[in-house]
């Protein structure tokens, strides 16, 4: 486990934006060769996230000590995160640690910082040494200060959920608000790390999901659907009809009547083809649409799969269909009819 937390590390690593820094102490050059020592033993405190860094101009140095910070912040959320998992793999199985690594994986993506100061800079024959500091408490603020705005939102949504009558409209508003928490993880694990918790925000805000996920999933087992489709996509309804009778969908053979538990659901498609010598490549472009007993939309999504073949078109187009199979497979349902 912690050796894959490594291999994350190193995926994850992405430059910084770097603001302009505050502070510019004189250039001191040294006498010798020598790397100043205090670039070899950087100070340790509660206040600030310090690194160090070398180059050719003091802008190089800095973007080098900002990115060794941040790689340290990775450190500790890669540390913090594989403790977890090899408690969660106890408790739950291997599964939840490839998805939770998965997830990591997503969203942690960079680090831009509120402010920094060039604390110290020595030149060294042609090389220029900079010790930076990143204040710790302003980092955390304005983390804490994005997240409750982005939590009111979600909450907002939550309690829509509440409020709405129509089962799919129900898990609409748990979806969008699933979308919020999920790019606030990132945030999460930052201000954990930065503040040396063990995933408590990250904890909280993966138990909002999971609570969504669950309201998501009781509202559309709920539901009752027409199926159909256009001239072309008797396949792609018949492996959404299996998908939606395996969420515990009753698919009705008839009209919806009922106005807050039916929906009615219809796929189009367009073709594409593109022949480059022996090579056919096939894309298929779906739209499915979700209406109302009125008709009136209530989501859509396009969905777009792909298939390469030499062997002709049919084959490429059976390779498309093969690749829209292990789409509607592995995609929540939610994703599918488009609902956020």
């Amino acid at each position: 486990m912690k050796g894959k937390a490594t291999t994350l590390l190193l995926l994850l690593f992405l430059p910084l934006t770097v603001p302009a820094c505050s502070g510019t102490p004189e250039h001191r050059s040294g006498g010798s060769s020598q790397v100043p020592e205090w670039y070899l033993s950087p100070p340790r405190d509660t206040t600030k996230l310090h690194g160090t860094g070398e180059g050719f101009t003091v802008d190089e140095a800095t973007a080098q000590a900002l990115n060794q910070i941040a790689s340290r912040i990775y450190v500790t959320i890669s540390s913090e995160f594989s403790r977890r998992m090899e408690q969660e793999v106890d408790n739950s199985g291997s599964r939840y640690s490839s998805r939770s690594l998965q997830d990591i994986d997503i969203d942690v993506d960079e680090v831009e910082f509120t402010s920094h100061t060039l604390l110290r800079s020595e030149q060294v024959a042609d090389k220029i040494y900079v010790l930076v500091g990143v204040d710790r408490f302003a980092q955390v603020e304005r983390l804490e200060a994005e997240i409750e705005e982005d939590l009111s939102k979600a909450k907002a949504l939550t309690a829509l959920y509440g409020q709405e009558r129509h089962l799919l409209l129900k898990a609409q508003a748990a979806g969008r608000s699933n979308q919020i928490l999920k790019d606030l993880r990132r945030k999460a694990l930052l201000r954990d790390a930065i503040e040396g918790f063990v995933m408590e925000n990250y904890a909280d805000i993966t138990e909002k999901i999971s609570r969504n996920r669950i309201r998501i999933n009781q509202a559309l087992s709920s539901l009752s659907v027409t199926l159909g489709g256009a001239e072309g996509t008797e396949e792609m309804v018949g492996l959404l009809s299996a998908r939606v009778t395996k969420e515990g969908i009753v698919i009705l053979k008839n009209p919806c009547q009922s106005v807050n538990d039916c929906a009615q659901v219809f796929l189009n498609v367009s073709e594409r083809k593109n022949i480059d010598g022996n090579t056919v490549k096939m894309t298929l472009d779906y739209r499915i649409t979700t209406t109302g007993v009125g008709g009136g939309m209530m989501a859509q999504n396009n969905l777009s799969v792909s298939g390469i073949s030499f062997g002709g078109t049919e084959s490429a187009r059976n390779k498309a269909m093969e690749n829209a199979r292990e789409v509607v497979e592995k995609q929540e349902l939610s994703q599918l009819l488009g609902l956020f």
